[in-house]
């Protein structure tokens, strides 16, 4: 795939949070925008967005599968 060179303009400190996010994920801000692109061609996009911004938010316990948890929580509403 052949890439095109791509200026944007954006605030200095929305740079600097990009390179620390991608230098984290040990990837690159380019490839952070062409995910991002890609995502915009995708039926759900916009969940996908939500859904990648909220890994990391919620830790589970584990050793329980998600229909433990489940049961768990539902346990617990109606005691």
């Amino acid at each position: 795939m052949s890439s095109v060179k791509l200026t944007l303009s954006v605030p200095k400190g929305g740079v600097l949070r990009a390179k620390r996010y991608a230098k984290a994920r040990d990837t690159t801000v380019s490839s952070l925008v062409n995910r991002f692109f890609n995502s915009l061609e995708e039926p759900d996009a916009e969940e996908a967005i939500i859904t990648s911004s909220a890994l990391g938010l919620v830790t589970f316990p584990k050793g329980k599968t998600d229909k433990q948890l489940l049961a768990d929580a539902l346990v617990q509403k109606h005691l």
